[in-house]
């Protein structure tokens, strides 16, 4: 084997060391995962809320929307106890959103309420009165929920 050929591949295996070695050194960033269920079924499209709720004041600290087989994913959760709020919005007939229409939006104008509804049982949308609750360790964690619509 030339010179040159040797020369090629030393530079070669310590670029790919290098890039290895740096791509470990990334900070992991936590994760709560899991799955939305209700009645033993998958709820797909719903938004995961997790609220830190001191007396009269809930704050979501932070959340995540369930995919098509109801499993969500929430970054960077902080350690602590949380109540879990579900909710879910479909049209009035029943029919999903559509990807343009954002569901907050529902939450913060009364006035669109009226062509929607909640597709999981009220008490689990409102933070004061979910019976969802997690504690939190702020490290990676499965944390599944299985709703009930009666």
């Amino acid at each position: 084997m030339s010179l040159g050929a040797r020369l090629c591949i030393c530079i070669l295996a310590t670029v790919c060391s290098t890039a290895l070695s740096c791509k470990a050194r990334e900070p992991k960033i936590p994760a709560i995962t899991g799955v939305v269920k209700v009645d033993g079924q998958p709820l797909a499209q719903a938004d995961v809320q997790f609220y830190l709720v001191q007396g009269e004041v809930a704050k979501v600290i932070f959340g995540g929307r369930t995919d098509d087989r109801g499993r969500y994913r929430a970054l960077n959760p902080q350690a602590g106890s949380y109540r879990v709020v579900v909710r879910k919005y479909v049209h009035k007939d029943g029919t999903p959103l559509s990807p343009d229409e954002d569901p907050s939006q529902f939450e913060f104008q009364p006035q669109l309420q009226a062509n929607v509804k909640l597709a999981v049982p009220a008490e689990y949308a409102d933070p004061y009165k979910t019976p969802l609750k997690a504690e939190v360790s702020g490290e990676d964690q499965t944390l599944d929920f299985d709703l009930k619509s009666k």
